[in-house]
């Protein structure tokens, strides 16, 4: 874990020795994705070393999620005050109201760019505000290099990097059930490419445009419906997504926001396939060190998938990389991780 020098506020709760820390998780309790996974993940992982004080939004979806975020920034503003925890470990929605407390507050931040999404001028408008916030934090955790440095340049000097955590067993998909999946969903005799979940802000309309002109299967996953019409759009359970992906020639991830890691490349990735993506934001960290492709336009996409499809030997070579790379990030790190963390704030407050 790389971390920058924690920023410390004095007087928070006192902890006697050998206690286990009191620690309150703000998460989703709709279906988590992307970053909503992460943050369940911590409620988790802390549970072996913490007293976890469960604090889940209400559950909802499409427009909905708006609504609850508003309620979820109410609730824990009245809420936290009256919880006996030593630590908040609170999302960036939350992070807003600087709940009073005399608990230490820990921001999970995954990226902050949301000019993709209906509220994007919303977040735009409160980014100063946000700025301040995190620099008053005990602690800020991001994904990866891009958004700490970009914390940094904006003088958040609190920032720790502690990447996802995967059950990385799961990756390892039998040669069996793949061709089970592909039976099973008529996805048999020629390539597949995968292209993302579906979302405008994920890119796989105009990836689709851009590539149709092969002959190969096209996938979308997520909640969403499919982009256009000829995209086949699979609603799976997490094994069957993995089954998926250890099926697909390609995942092609041109997000067009500044993401924060991309979970989906790196799920590809462990599970032995190529990935070719736009490299917004954290994913450049991601495929760059993975071995993977970046392609920042999606005018050069052809030119990049191309090869994967024709080449097996070269397709080898990627999935021999994203494999090495994708399983470095064992739920055993990120417990570690979080736990010292926790700990070491627990510790100087008291």
């Amino acid at each position: 874990m790389t971390t920058a020098s924690p920023a410390t506020r004095m007087g928070g709760p006192s902890v006697s020795p050998g206690a286990r820390p009191r620690v309150m998780v703000l998460r989703r309790a709709d279906r988590p994705l992307g970053g909503d996974i992460y943050e369940e993940m911590i409620a988790q992982c802390l549970r072996g070393a913490c007293d976890v004080v469960d604090f889940a939004s209400p559950r909802a979806n499409g427009i909905g999620r708006y609504w609850n975020t508003i309620r979820t920034i109410r609730d824990v503003r009245r809420q936290v005050p009256r919880r006996a925890v030593d630590v908040v470990v609170l999302n960036q929605d939350a992070a807003l109201m600087r709940p009073r407390s005399r608990a230490k507050r820990v921001v999970m931040l995954h990226h902050i760019d949301y000019s993709c999404t209906l509220m994007g001028w919303v977040y735009a408008a409160l980014r100063p505000r946000l700025y301040r916030v995190l620099a008053e934090a005990d602690a800020v955790v991001v994904p990866g290099r891009f958004w700490r440095d970009a914390l940094q340049t904006r003088g958040v000097r609190n920032v720790h990097i502690i990447p996802n955590g995967f059950n990385v067993e799961q990756f390892s998909v039998d040669h069996r059930d793949v061709e089970a999946f592909r039976l099973r969903h008529g996805l048999t005799g020629k390539p597949i490419i995968y292209l993302g979940t579906t979302g405008r802000q994920k890119g796989g309309a105009e990836a689709y445009r851009i590539l149709q002109r092969f002959d190969a299967h096209f996938v979308v996953t997520g909640p969403a419906p499919a982009p256009v019409p000829r995209v086949r759009h699979l609603r799976l359970a997490y094994r069957e997504y993995l089954q998926l992906l250890a099926a697909s020639t390609v995942a092609v991830t041109m997000s067009q926001f500044d993401e924060g890691w991309c979970r989906v490349a790196h799920e590809a990735m462990a599970c032995g396939t190529p990935v070719v993506g736009s490299g917004r934001g954290g994913m450049r960290e991601l495929l760059e060190d993975g071995g993977q492709c970046v392609c920042p336009e999606f005018a050069a996409l052809p030119a990049a998938v191309e090869p994967l499809l024709r080449d097996p030997g070269f397709r080898d070579r990627m999935r021999s990389d994203g494999i090495a790379y994708g399983r470095r990030f064992t739920l055993e790190r990120f417990t570690r991780a979080w736990t010292e963390l926790i700990t070491r704030l627990v510790e100087v407050g008291s």
